[in-house]
């Protein structure tokens, strides 16, 4: 049997596909995050180059944003919802009859 090493990116960058699968987000918006060309993000991500350490916080903070961003917009898209909805009572409105 041929051992297999792995390295520390490897490990870090299985944790962030699945980090990045779960928050839907895309290495090309990863890339736009980080204003870095998406050839460059593939590399990390697809062809095993390692990126500097800063690099790495950098990463670590734009999928932070990202994930942070997503999270405001879902909470701000159930304020609007529940407004409506709030709203379409007081006016006497059915909402569910409007919502479809």
């Amino acid at each position: 049997m041929i051992p297999v090493t792995i390295t520390v990116w490897e490990s870090y960058t299985a944790e962030l596909r699945q980090r990045l699968k779960e928050s839907d987000i895309s290495l090309g918006a990863l890339s736009r995050e980080l204003e870095t060309d998406r050839s460059q993000v593939a590399r990390w991500f697809n062809q095993g180059v390692e990126p500097r350490l800063n690099t790495v916080l950098k990463i670590e903070r734009a999928v932070t944003t990202i994930e942070q961003r997503k999270l405001l917009s879902d909470v701000l898209h159930s304020q609007e919802y529940l407004a409506y909805r709030y709203m379409a009572n007081e006016l006497g409105q059915d909402a569910d009859a409007i919502d479809s």
